[in-house]
């Protein structure tokens, strides 16, 4: 897991935006992934299938936020 230090940058700043493309990009294939292991089963990957749901669950939920922020950005950015 990447971890970003916080920048100080003015709102509807346009290099958010990328960022959060970014972001969006990493968690859908991270769901990707959880999900082939989930489909997988405990068998193959010796991984509990709530604990792999649990993560599905968090990439997709975390997916829609940064959707709705990129979205947001967008829009502000176009007003600009």
């Amino acid at each position: 897991m990447r971890v970003y230090k916080r920048k100080d940058r003015p709102a509807n700043d346009p290099t958010k935006l990328p960022e959060y493309q970014e972001a969006a990009e990493q968690l859908r294939q991270a769901s990707r992934t959880f999900e082939h292991l989930l489909k997988l089963g405990k068998e193959v990957t010796r991984i509990e299938p709530r604990k792999l749901q649990v993560h599905v669950d968090f990439c997709n939920k975390t997916l829609k936020e940064v959707s709705a922020c990129c979205l947001s950005d967008r829009a502000c950015f176009a007003a600009n």
